[in-house]
């Protein structure tokens, strides 16, 4: 943060200690409702996770993290109203202007953390969902690698800004220091934000695009991927606000627009992350949202159908479940087969749920060897098995 000459003081106003002109109303207003959505959204998500679908992934931890710092730059963003934020700078006096300064540090460093640990939620989702050794699987490494390095990056050079960092908030400090201009820092920081949400958004279209979903739930879908661009326009509309503030001698001011766009990216974000972790809670609560359920799986801890499975079956009700999983036992039942082959049949489980399996059948007689390469139910997550051998004893049952 450049130091005001005294030039440029000379030409400012007097100073209103008593009652300046401040934006602190219209930001406190924006901060309660995106704290409140993160904070209702964050719980809905752990209980469709814990009580519902019974299944706490990697995405999931990371969340956390992400909506606590969330919250923490909401609650540094009030706490800055009485150090001189959304004030013009020529109406704060020396203490405040200093503390102001320590709160850009906090604001830097929660900002960060909200934004690195969204994208990594996403991008541990799309590991999980990924087809092994596939090209996008190797694209969410690359993007993973690219997240964390500049997490770290950015959070060594937040405390490089001054050397000593004191030098940064302490206008008195007359001894050696060395500041570098924050111009490039703030440029670069908010440009790769910017190129990862654009490529965390791109990166499943290829795969979501194909999948055979009801039209409600492209709707839905289609909703869900309109307010990622939303996210994306939120980090751009922030690239300039935060040049803004780097260039004015009225920080203080200028900080309005780019911490309310931070605040509103990372409210989206947590939002669209948290999207399909709530597929589950939604099924079991208001089903009719989602309509007849499809064979697109972004919930799940296997593979989403895109492509591995060309033969796959279109939606089915559960009362025509029931009778193809029937039909497809018995023409199985009538023969042996003196092949491996491979097809995909769908039965019933225990609780109810209607299964797709993807089988490879060896040689035998009466009731068939097999080996379950992948189980898809219908009313919940893609699930794999890895287990060398298995029955297939009735239509509704796999042991």
């Amino acid at each position: 943060m450049r130091k005001v000459p005294a030039a440029v003081m000379d030409r400012w106003p007097a100073p209103n200690f008593v009652n300046p002109e401040s934006q602190a109303n219209k930001m406190l207003i924006s901060i309660y409702i995106c704290i409140i959505i993160i904070i209702f959204v964050l719980l809905l998500r752990l209980y469709s996770r814990i009580y519902v679908a019974k299944f706490f992934g990697m995405d999931d931890w990371m969340i956390v993290p992400a909506a606590i710092t969330a919250i923490g730059y909401g609650i540094n963003a009030i706490v800055a109203i009485d150090h001189g934020w959304y004030k013009h700078i020529w109406d704060l006096r020396p203490h405040e202007l200093m503390m102001a300064r320590k709160l850009v540090i906090a604001s830097n460093l929660t900002g960060l953390y909200t934004a690195g640990c969204t994208k990594l939620s996403v991008l541990l989702l799309y590991h999980r969902i990924a087809p092994a050794y596939s090209r996008f699987q190797y694209l969410v490494w690359f993007f993973t690698g690219l997240a964390i390095l500049w997490i770290i990056s950015f959070t060594a050079a937040n405390f490089l800004l001054c050397i000593p960092l004191h030098a940064y908030w302490d206008l008195n400090y007359d001894g050696p220091q060395s500041c570098f201009v924050e111009v490039p820092y703030f440029v670069a920081f908010a440009g790769i934000d910017l190129f990862l949400d654009t490529a965390i958004f791109i990166l499943p279209l290829p795969l979501v695009i194909p999948l055979r979903l009801p039209k409600r739930q492209k709707m839905i879908l289609g909703a869900v991927f309109g307010i990622g661009i939303f996210a994306v326009v939120a980090a751009a509309l922030r690239l300039p606000s935060l040049v803004r503030v780097t260039e004015s001698f009225d920080l203080t001011w200028e900080i309005y627009d780019a911490a309310l766009w931070t605040l509103v990216e990372a409210t989206v974000g947590i939002f669209c992350a948290s999207v399909p972790a709530l597929k589950p809670l939604v099924q079991k609560y208001t089903p009719a949202i989602l309509g007849t359920m499809g064979n697109g799986n972004l919930t799940g801890s296997g593979h989403i159908n895109s492509g591995m499975y060309p033969n796959s079956q279109p939606a089915f009700s559960r009362a025509d479940s029931r009778a193809y999983s029937e039909q497809a036992w018995s023409r199985t039942r009538s023969r042996t087969l003196s092949e491996p082959t491979y097809s995909r049949e769908l039965s019933r489980t225990q609780s109810g749920n209607v299964v797709f399996s993807d089988i490879e059948r060896g040689k035998g007689s009466g009731e068939l060897e097999s080996v379950i390469l992948t189980r898809i139910e219908l009313a919940g997550r893609v699930r794999e098995s890895t287990d060398s051998s298995q029955r297939l004893v009735s239509p509704r049952r796999m042991v």
